[in-house]
């Protein structure tokens, strides 16, 4: 869609008007989001002010980002911006765009252990949803987010920052090797679990995100099984391992933590089983 095809009249209303998403609750609740970033405003103002004129500047950014939505690129990395746990983090194409259901793993980790000191480490981290979650619902506890990719732990470093967060420290690692021997309280991890071959990677949104943090070998479970058997000799005795997986992984989780003890699986409220998690 070419700017040209607007007048130096162009109104709210006639930007959206002619997107063609009407009658598209989801499409036209994104063109709405992208218009008001564009426009330096926060969307309600879009229906306050719908004849307000749309600047020429604006829309052509508007344009840009329309172009790229309608591609399939996500919304959050157009918008710079994703809500996990009612916060707001800062993503990027360097880390995954979090997802609500990874919301069972912070639960699941917040039920074990009370708001008392103890040293709670988040594998692969990402945009640090996990870690600074976690941190802003129990103060007491020191967190340690870990990823190998420094623009992800910059990202992260960044969202701990914007939510004035002080016991969460970040460190550029693979998996548990910089994690000192039996020192762990809880281990926490969303890692990769989905199949190189897995057609859902080719999907629209999907396919901007980061294959580094998608995909772990032909079944998907490569960076699990690496995390089970390095996890233990960092846990303290009692100490607890988390693991988000995919729902039809979860008997092979499950026998991959047969050295640990009370594994117990927990299901999302659509009933499927996505956390794993076991004690030392």
């Amino acid at each position: 869609m070419s700017s040209a095809l607007y007048s130096t009249t162009c109104t709210v209303h006639d930007v959206l008007h002619r997107t063609d998403v009407l009658n598209n609750a989801p499409l036209r609740l994104d063109a709405e989001i992208l218009l008001a970033q564009s426009m330096g405003c926060m969307r309600p103002a879009l229906y306050a002010h719908s004849q307000r004129l749309v600047p020429e500047k604006a829309i052509q950014q508007w344009e840009r980002l329309w172009a790229r939505r309608q591609a399939g690129e996500p919304l959050s990395y157009l918008t710079g911006e994703k809500e996990f746990w009612s916060l707001s983090l800062c993503v990027s194409a360097h880390v995954l765009v979090p997802r609500p259901e990874s919301e069972l793993l912070v639960s699941c980790a917040l039920e074990q252990l009370n708001n008392v000191p103890c040293n709670v480490v988040d594998l692969g981290t990402g945009s640090g949803a996990l870690a600074i979650s976690m941190a802003s619902e129990r103060p007491q506890w020191r967190i340690t987010g870990i990823d190998c990719d420094r623009h992800a732990l910059s990202i992260a470093e960044h969202n701990g920052h914007k939510h004035h967060l002080t016991n969460i420290c970040w460190v550029h690692a693979h998996w548990c090797e910089s994690i000192t021997l039996a020192s762990a309280t809880m281990i926490v991890s969303n890692p990769p679990y989905i199949s190189v071959n897995d057609p859902c990677l080719h999907e629209d949104g999907v396919c901007y995100e980061p294959r580094l943090a998608l995909c772990s070998g032909i079944d998907g479970l490569d960076s699990i099984r690496h995390i089970v058997c390095a996890a233990y000799p960092c846990l303290q005795p009692h100490g607890y391992l988390l693991i988000e997986h995919a729902p039809h992984q979860r008997k092979a989780v499950r026998q991959l933590m047969r050295h640990y003890r009370k594994i117990t699986t927990f299901s999302d409220l659509a009933g499927r089983v996505r956390v794993t998690m076991a004690q030392k």
